[in-house]
């Protein structure tokens, strides 16, 4: 198989127009354009989920910096009190 396939095609050659593509889903694969829609709606709002998550994600780090020192400090204490015999 190796000896006799075609070479790989380039990203250039791999490259559709939106009207090509547009046809070959409609026209081959059997999609409306309705379907050809919904799934265009989809993807963008994966893709604003994504750019949300990639905004927060610093701030995500901050978070659990901020819960384990809260942790830290409530355990602090705890011993204290522990060793002050208010337990």
């Amino acid at each position: 198989y190796e000896d006799t396939r075609d070479p790989r095609r380039t990203k250039r050659q791999m490259v559709l127009s939106y009207y090509v593509r547009k046809n070959i889903l409609m026209n081959r694969a059997g999609f409306s354009q309705q379907e050809l829609r919904d799934a265009s709606k989809a993807v963008q709002k994966a893709k604003k989920q994504r750019n949300v998550t990639a905004a927060i994600s610093p701030l995500s780090d901050v978070e659990a910096a901020v819960e384990s020192v809260g942790r830290k400090v409530k355990r602090l204490y705890k011993s204290k009190k522990v060793q002050d015999g208010c337990l």
